[in-house]
């Protein structure tokens, strides 16, 4: 079959995973099948996502609650959220801290890695009037602005990201992906990137 003679030729297979592997819940053909008969024959699998909502571990528990598959090592599970707090891990200085635009799992991915998350229980009150945003302490350790997809962005935050970036801040992408769903399209990480691009005036570099 094709996937023999892939097999036969090459020692590393690279696959992502929503739209590949899986959409939701649900297994794209038999595709962890040719996982597992990769792995038999001996080869590295690897997959990568450029989604943000889930700490690699998570990632791997999805795979054996959905789809009965445990056969990958964490070091083998590539995630922006991963790839970003491997960078931020490297890039901030001792005391420095990134706020985040996104889901708990990415600031949880990111402090597992020991980065400080400048995010407080309060930035998720939905709104920010000119006046309370005109008598807001800045936060001056805030030295990076990361953007995930977030289910539940507000002006409070998007305020927030635009005074840490126009305040010296770096703008940070973890996605380029405009919307997602098959059905009902959901504005994904890039459509909230673009906003906070517009919002701030300044542009941003991706990870992911």
């Amino acid at each position: 079959t094709s996937l023999e003679m892939l097999a036969e030729r090459y020692s590393h297979f690279v696959f992502d995973c929503v739209g590949v592997l899986f959409h939701s819940h649900d297994e794209i053909g038999q595709a962890f099948a040719a996982l597992r008969y990769l792995q038999s024959m001996g080869r590295q699998v690897y997959v990568f996502t450029n989604a943000t909502t889930r700490t690699r571990e998570v990632l791997a528990e999805k795979l054996w609650k959905d789809h009965q598959y445990d056969g990958l090592p964490l070091e083998n599970i590539y995630t922006a959220s991963y790839l970003t707090a491997m960078y931020l891990r490297d890039k901030l200085q001792a005391g420095e801290s990134a706020f985040i635009i996104g889901e708990d799992g990415f600031k949880d991915e990111l402090m597992n890695f020991g980065v400080k998350v400048a995010n407080r229980e309060f930035d998720e009150r939905s709104s920010m009037s000119v006046t309370q945003l005109l008598d807001l302490e800045i936060d001056e350790s805030v030295k990076a602005v990361i953007v995930g997809t977030d289910f539940r962005l507000n002006m409070h935050k998007m305020a927030l990201a635009s005074l840490y970036i126009n305040n010296g801040a770096e703008l940070i992408g973890t996605n380029i992906d405009r919307n997602d769903g098959k059905v009902r399209l959901r504005p994904s990480g890039g459509s909230l990137t673009r906003l906070v691009e517009m919002g701030s005036g300044m542009s941003s570099s991706l990870l992911g």
